[in-house]
């Protein structure tokens, strides 16, 4: 299947032992390849698939406007809505209870993936669009009054966030998630408004820009003192323009932190994250989404810039520019999805996942499960990269990581630092020097100093 050059490439691979290996998952989205997720064979299938190549962590997609699991606050997902103990007596009725354990039994961590301001695709008409737990005036609308922004997978809906009762829904699904499973972080995913054009046109017929909605420019009319014409005037007035979007940067970045306060307030030590636009300007001026603000603030253990490029040049240029905000404070673990993009192979994913490590990424996180296990050239090549290079991921305790280090290193120095205080492991480690493989001494320091900063064991 692959060339001599192929398998000299792969034995090249960089990965010193502590290295993230995360994809994200869209329940039930290989029905037709054999995966039926509504049962606990397809589950277990699905999963043994998954471990069979080396990935230790999977986002899988909890949220999305409906749920995959039983919930007081929205309408679970039709396929995943069973009242007859479909996933046998442990998991009774509920998928994500049965993934999560399932997931656990074969050592992958369970990140619950979140699309927190989606509120579904449109289909016809409102009513069949969204579930009936969402509000049609919770919706945002577009600069001429449009519910959804059309595009690559279809006219999206968006939640409104200025309004109130947005926001209380939001956080009782995630007081919900927190509280009910057994998950080992969260994940906040479209945490922004819809891709705007607001800063590059100059005219209202060429405006796609949404958050027009009574409450929003009420509030906004309010907190800048404005009285004029709002939508004639934003779409010509730079000024405005620019305080139109920090004031729905505002928005976004309040619901993030009412979002892990609640989450923290539940499970100090739960694992919390964002996907978020790559190039942090660009994301404040195209969806009015500050992440690096959210870094400065401390909110996240890591970060996920959505780096879905064919060209590993582009990829270099993220992961860059974000170490630069991240550096020792929390994980920069970058998605990477060149199989999904025109033109991209397994070679481009090797080549970036890679080059991710090499550089001290501590691993990646690939878009998606469905993708991945439809392309049989990148599913071997992973597989064979990975069981040939064993890895754990950096989140998980440093007694987990130093014991998983020891059995495969048989270096006593690891099974001595067990139990040890932060600072007197990173000592340790600088004498060890030399005498250890470098890029492991290297990743594990990194490791530890990201957990000293986040207070994490």
């Amino acid at each position: 299947m692959f060339t001599k050059e192929d398998l000299t490439r792969f034995k090249k691979f960089h990965s010193s032992g502590v290295e993230m290996r995360g994809i994200w998952h869209m329940p039930n989205t290989l029905l037709k390849d054999g995966y039926d997720e509504g049962t606990l064979e397809g589950v277990q299938k699905l999963l043994d698939k998954v471990k069979e190549a080396g990935y230790n962590t999977i986002l899988i997609e909890t949220v999305n406007a409906y749920t995959v699991y039983p919930s007081k606050y929205t309408i679970t997902r039709p396929d995943f809505d069973f009242d007859n103990d479909q996933y046998g007596p442990e998991y009774k009725n509920d998928y994500l209870a049965c993934f999560i354990g399932e997931a656990h039994k074969r050592d992958i961590d369970v990140h619950a993936w979140t699309t927190t301001m989606r509120a579904g695709r449109f289909n016809e008409t409102l009513s069949k669009s969204i579930p009936k737990s969402i509000k049609p005036e919770w919706l945002a609308r577009g600069y001429h009054n449009e519910y959804g922004l059309d595009g690559k997978y279809g006219e999206l809906l968006w939640l409104d966030g200025s309004n109130p009762e947005v926001v209380e829904y939001l956080i009782n699904q995630y007081v919900e998630l927190t509280t009910n499973y057994d998950l080992d972080g969260i994940e906040l995913d479209a945490i922004r408004y819809p891709i705007s054009n607001i800063m590059k046109v100059n005219t209202a017929e060429e405006l796609s820009d949404f958050g027009y909605t009574d409450i929003a420019l009420s509030d906004f009319k309010q907190k800048f003192n404005y009285e004029g014409d709002f939508k004639e005037e934003v779409a010509v007035n730079k000024e405005l323009k620019l305080k139109w979007v920090q004031y729905r940067c505002d928005i976004i970045t309040d619901i993030v932190e009412k979002l892990k306060d609640a989450v923290l307030d539940i499970k100090p030590d739960m694992l919390f994250s964002a996907a978020v636009l790559v190039h942090p300007d660009e994301a404040i001026a195209i969806a009015c989404q500050d992440w690096r603000l959210w870094i400065e603030k401390d909110w996240f253990d890591f970060v996920s810039p959505m780096a879905y490029y064919t060209e590993l040049k582009d990829v270099k240029t993220s992961f860059v520019e974000t170490e630069e905000l991240t550096k020792d404070k929390l994980f920069n673990l970058h998605g990477i999805a060149a199989i999904i993009v025109e033109g991209g192979d397994y070679l481009d994913h090797f080549k970036q996942m890679d080059y991710l490590n090499e550089v001290g990424g501590l691993g990646s996180i690939l878009f998606s499960i469905r993708q991945f296990i439809r392309d049989e050239k990148t599913f071997e090549a992973v597989k064979q990269v990975y069981q040939e290079n064993p890895a754990i991921s950096p989140l998980k305790p440093l007694n987990d990581i130093l014991d998983f280090l020891f059995k495969h290193t048989k270096e006593e120095v690891f099974a001595e630092l067990k139990d040890t205080d932060y600072e007197e492991v990173l000592a340790k480690l600088e004498i060890i020097k030399g005498k250890v493989n470098e890029a492991l001494v290297k990743d594990l320091s990194k490791t530890i100093k990201i957990k000293l900063a986040r207070g994490k064991k």
